[in-house]
């Protein structure tokens, strides 16, 4: 890649400008740039189910975690016995720029007082579980994961650090050394249940169902009253077809949670598969009754009265189904087979008509999503080219999904193909002009090829659909440096470190531009501030001895 020239005043220090682009795996520096990645991002998390007895000063954290794993409706912790829905990436929901600013604000304070206890205690499994936990809740897993092995390496019985290891690399996506890390300790502290809990959420998201069911039965066996892990087993038995038991576990759970529509539908979903039609009914109709917005629990009542021959009654709440959730194919083909029996076969066919578009659709968002996965993780294994050929047979399936096409250019980019990666970033923009991410990539693009007016009009887009999108503020921080606009600059990296206090290249950039102003000594603070977050960082560490020498160029180095 093409490096960029930095503005005089910078350039005299002979220090490269950190340059964000939105790419999702490598770091890359280069003499003139350096390119940094985004954050990864989960398709999925599970449940971080951290024990509520920590004796630390991280207890706090830990408790709050609990609970969540606890939450009835976290889909992490309820394997269905029906196709489960595919859990949307976080980069595809979008969310309340306030409130993102807001929490991100709050987190990265206690971040920011975790790191400074750190820096007093570096050899303290406290100070570092407490740094961990925060960086997991920001969802910065990569770095929390290398604390909590430091924890575990200073504090090697302590359960709750492994625990609290697991849950972060499961959060990554490494669900394999997970579950290693969580069957070691439960072969080791044998009496933990919170352990065995996550163990068999983990394992039913694999849908290792058989496994996950013996974990599940063993949290329960150390806390018989726990409703979630009895819940949690249920949906594992369904998914794997033992319905006598799960029925047994059922009448246990409503004894305690009568009016729990949940375990009334999946007392019905057992009662069906076993064909006991008017148990399955009852059961159906008790659920819709305690919470009448359950969908699952009017479409499986409208499907049972259909066959039992009540097509007037099945397609009352055949309707109610589709009005909660009006893209379930399944609803309007059982809606269709309801007015066929009722006579009515405009009715019928229209809304059969609707069942096969929808299920085509389906399948096609099916295999596009496989397809993306595969092509993830061919990236991720830096086999590019493949990657390149099986995100274009996504494509083919949806050639405006803005996403898919902003992922392919990301693919392009990597190869060093700027032709085919603007051709893959315009038709993103083109197809959803929303995606701040295509105007900062795209800018970045024009900075290489040297355009920095457009990528200036591309960043300013970016910023107006996210004001809060710190990579896209350090990036202009970037073009206007160069244009030799340093006091504006400045005032653009600052943002960016107020908003992400982690993040290293705006504090980095906001040291060169210091420097190249003449604030050495504040310079100097911008870069001890990237080596607190990375104490590792060589190229920071150029950097700071440059500045340092120029407070004191008479020194001998």
């Amino acid at each position: 890649m093409n490096s960029v020239t930095v503005a005089s005043e910078i350039h005299r220090y002979r220090l490269p400008f950190a340059w964000h682009r939105s790419s999702k795996r490598l770091r890359y520096s280069v003499v003139a740039l350096v390119i940094a990645a985004e954050p990864h991002l989960m398709r999925c998390s599970t449940a971080e189910c951290l024990s509520p007895h920590l004796n630390s000063r991280a207890q706090f954290y830990a408790e709050l975690a609990y609970a969540q794993a606890k939450d009835s409706s976290n889909p992490a912790t309820s394997p269905l016995n029906t196709p489960a829905e595919r859990v949307p990436n976080p980069r595809e929901v979008p969310q309340e720029v306030g409130t993102v600013q807001e929490e991100v604000r709050d987190l990265s304070v206690a971040e920011l007082a975790s790191r400074s206890e750190l820096a007093d205690n570096p050899h303290s499994p406290d100070a570092l579980a407490h740094l961990a936990q925060i960086l997991s809740q920001e969802k910065k897993y990569a770095p929390a994961i290398r604390y909590w092995r430091e924890a575990t390496a200073l504090d090697p019985g302590g359960k709750q650090l492994q625990l609290s290891l697991a849950v972060a690399l499961s959060d990554n996506g490494d669900t394999a050394a997970a579950i290693k890390t969580l069957q070691t300790l439960t072969i080791q502290h044998p009496q933990f249940e919170p352990a065995f809990f996550s163990l068999a959420s983990i394992l039913c998201r694999t849908a290792d169902y058989s496994n996950g069911i013996i974990a599940y039965r063993s949290a329960l066996a150390l806390q018989p009253t726990d409703d979630i892990a009895r819940k949690s087993l249920i949906k594992a038995l369904l998914s794997s077809q033992q319905f006598t038991e799960a029925i047994q576990q059922l009448d246990i759970y409503l004894r305690h949670l009568p009016v729990d529509a949940e375990g009334h539908y999946l007392l019905g979903k057992a009662y069906g598969q076993r064909n006991e039609g008017e148990d399955a009914e009852r059961e159906f109709k008790r659920a819709v009754g305690i919470d009448p917005k359950l969908q699952d629990a009017e479409y499986s009542l409208g499907a049972e009265l259909l066959a039992a021959g009540r097509a007037e009654e099945a397609a009352s709440h055949l309707q109610s189904s589709i009005a909660l959730k009006p893209d379930d194919s399944k609803a309007h083909f059982q809606l269709s087979r309801a007015y066929r029996a009722l006579h009515r076969p405009e009715d019928a066919s229209h809304e059969g008509e609707l069942a096969q578009s929808l299920k085509q659709t389906e399948i096609k968002n099916d295999r596009r999503d496989f397809l993306r996965d595969e092509a993830e993780s061919l990236a991720h294994l830096d086999k590019l080219r493949e990657a390149m050929a099986v995100y274009n047979e996504a494509l083919a399936l949806n050639p405006h999904d803005a996403r898919l096409l902003y992922d392919t250019a990301l693919i392009a980019d990597r190869l060093k193909e700027q032709t085919t990666e603007r051709e893959y970033l315009t038709r993103a923009e083109q197809s959803d002009k929303m995606l701040a991410v295509v105007h900062n990539q795209i800018a970045v693009l024009d900075t290489r090829q040297g355009d920095l007016p457009h990528a200036t009009i591309e960043l300013n887009s970016a910023l107006t659909i996210d004001p809060t999108y710190a990579e896209a503020l350090s990036n202009l921080g970037v073009v206007l440096a160069q244009r030799g606009d340093l006091k504006q600059a400045q005032s653009y990296f600052r943002r960016a470190t107020e908003i992400n206090p982690e993040y290293e290249q705006a504090h980095m950039n906001l040291g060169l531009v210091l420097a190249g102003d003449g604030q050495i000594e504040e310079a100097q603070r911008e870069i001890q501030k990237v080596l607190l977050i990375d104490p590792g960082n060589s190229l920071a560490r150029q950097i700071g001895s440059q500045i340092a020498a120029s407070l004191h160029p008479t020194e001998k180095r």
